[in-house]
Parts: C-alpha cells; structure tokens; sequence
C-alpha cells in the first residue's frame, strides 16, 4: 500500500474514533435509516454527513467544525488562531502561566474568554457555538452585537465592558439561562428590558449613559451601581460612581 494512501486511512480512522467518541457522549445520533418520503417531511433526523464536520483544536481534543470555523473568525481580527487561543499564556508577577481562554467540553465550545484582543465585530454565525455559558470580550472595539446573540440560550455570564457599545439588541431577552450582565464602561443609551429573565441576578451598568428610567429588571436583580432617585436627570453614571 502506497504511504500516503496509508497515511490517509489512517487519519479517516482517527477521525471516525473523534466523531465515535463524541456520539457515545450524545454529541451525534447514529447514521440516518433508509429515507422514505413520509419519513423526510416529518421528522428528519440529521446525521454525520463528512468527518469534516470534527477537527482538533490541540492533541486529543475534537470540536465541531462550525464552532471551530466561528471562532476562526474572530481570531484572525488580531493575527490569532483558535489553536493558539486554547492555551494562552499570561505572565503573573513575573511568573509564566497557561489558561485556556477556549474551553471546549464534549465537541462544543462552553467558554469563550477573549479580552483586550482589539475585536471590532462578532460574526453572525455565533450562535452556532449553542452550548456556550460564558462569554467576555471585555477591553475590545465593539460597536454593536448580531442580534443572532440571542439564540445563544446557554449562555449565563456575559462580560462586554470597555467596548464602544452605544445598543443591546433586543434578542437578549431571549437568554433565559443569563444570570450576569456586565455592559460597564460602554457609551451606551439603549438596554432592552431584563424583566421575566428567570435566571437573572447581576446588571453592572456603572460608566454608562443609561438613566435610571432605561433600565427595566425585575426587583430582585441587583443593579451595580444602584440606580438613585438622583439620577433620572440623566447624569453620566461614570461621573458619579
């Protein structure tokens, strides 16, 4: 057997164990039955379509190609790669250490930690990353966020402080899992209401444009900074805090 046709068998062989792996961990159904045409308007199931749809973020460690492909995105805006992202290291006290900035758990993307990185968008496809939980992308240059966040309904800690934020889209109210929002030190004017978030508990909105009238959350949210009567003027709240 020729070498290089070896060495691919072997590669799809490793790629089948990656995607075998992921489905017995309820990553992915088994391969689709015969197809009738009842059985295609009803309730199609999908399937592995190519061992494309897995790569390896590091040795050992798959992850769904479409995440992969989002997170690509957003790294190549700082001359960065998903690989690179999933161990960083950080000097601390002059001391080097390595903290993944990408957590990956079973294929999927559940932690995603890219601060001061200079990211001026976030793609629409972000919310093929489904099952993540937290996100921060605080210190960047974003200006605004795709409504398609909202469809991230996993997510329970937002960080985006110190951005050029002036909006939140509206499709936040569809995060019913948040618990945390942080949109500190942004030139924001417009915050959709928080109420009826079941999971709700933390609002830091301090170095904002907000006035105590734009922010709407239920009663036992705290809000940091607490919003006094003072400040219906429209005070800048970096001014005061």
């Amino acid at each position: 057997m020729p070498d290089d046709l070896g060495a691919k068998l072997q590669e799809t062989r490793d790629r089948y164990v990656v995607i075998k792996h992921l489905r017995g961990k309820g990553q992915y159904p088994d391969e689709l039955a015969p197809q009738t045409a009842d059985s295609q308007t009803t309730s199609p199931v999908p399937s592995i379509q190519s061992i494309d749809e897995v790569v390896e973020i590091a040795k050992g460690v798959p992850v769904l190609k479409r995440e992969y492909d989002v997170l690509a995105e957003i790294c190549a805006q700082y001359g960065s790669t998903p690989k690179e992202e999933y161990f960083q290291e950080h000097k601390i006290n002059g001391m080097t250490s390595k903290f993944a900035n990408v957590i990956i758990r079973e294929g999927h993307i559940i932690s995603l930690s890219l601060e001061k990185k200079g990211i001026s968008y976030i793609p629409d496809s972000i919310d093929c990353l489904s099952n993540l939980d937290y996100l921060s992308l605080r210190g960047n240059s974003l200006e605004s966020l795709p409504d398609s966040i909202g469809n991230l309904t996993s997510l329970t800690y937002i960080y985006l402080d110190k951005n050029n934020l002036t909006l939140i889209p509206d499709s936040i109210q569809h995060l019913i899992n948040l618990e945390v929002l942080n949109v500190s030190d942004n030139p924001l004017r417009y915050l959709p209401s928080l109420r009826g978030l079941p999971a709700f508990k933390t609002l830091y909105v301090m170095g904002t444009l907000l006035r105590k009238k734009d922010v709407e959350c239920d009663e036992n949210v705290l809000v940091i900074p607490t919003l006094l009567d003072s400040f219906d003027a429209g005070t800048d709240l970096k001014k005061d805090y």
